[in-house]
């Protein structure tokens, strides 16, 4: 039921001429970026336990030992806590972006030891990794069942996938984060997984 009145709501506020312009896709950034700020601290802290949990239960999880995954902005899927739990077993990276806007990948240490970076978002002061991960953790603004994502606009991740192409990349979101389509251009990448706090779309 919820299904169905979502997808009417949908069909409404995204027609096609919407998903298929690429202009819009600002809008879209705004719009679900504006309905992530304004969840709780508590659902923030509810559905990203929910997710985590699904992502600990896979087995591109569990044959990782070095990951790339984000330090949450903005209400986003909150990773503190898996890093937190897993920080013994597993080597994380964090993304670091650099002059000219080129992403590096540095490693995880502790809370302790970030610092805030270019865009507002907390940075490892470490080392800097070489190599490739062996799993991609990242969020997205919105993601579509055919498992597109829109991020924030600047291309970091998409350039990143480009040169990581067997790796496996998990996308993490909210449900309502989820949409039919999204507009998408030769330069966006697919993610392996989408997973929501209900389902994992692959």
């Amino acid at each position: 039921m919820i299904a169905e009145l979502w997808g009417e709501l949908e069909k409404r506020l995204f027609p096609r001429k919407y998903l298929q312009t690429k202009e819009n896709k600002e809008i879209i950034r705004m719009d679900f970026s504006a309905r992530r700020r304004s969840l709780s601290e508590a659902d923030v802290q509810a559905f990203s336990a929910k997710i985590m949990s699904k992502l600990e239960q896979s087995n591109e999880f569990g044959k990782a030992r070095t990951i790339l995954i984000y330090h949450p902005i903005h209400n986003e899927v909150d990773t503190r806590g898996l890093m937190a739990k897993w920080h013994d077993t597993k080597q994380f990276l964090l993304p670091v972006v650099k002059e000219g806007n080129r992403m590096e990948l540095h490693y995880y240490v502790d809370e302790n030891n970030l610092k805030t970076g270019k865009f507002g978002i907390q940075e490892p002061d470490s080392a800097c990794f070489k190599g490739k991960p062996d799993l991609i953790i990242l969020p997205g603004v919105a993601f579509d069942r055919q498992r597109n994502r829109l991020g924030r606009g600047r291309g970091f991740y998409d350039r990143l996938l480009q040169h990581a192409r067997h790796v496996p990349t998990i996308g993490v979101a909210y449900d309502f984060q989820i949409v039919s389509v999204l507009p998408t251009s030769i330069m966006d990448k697919k993610v392996s997984f989408v997973y929501t706090p209900t389902r994992i779309i692959c």
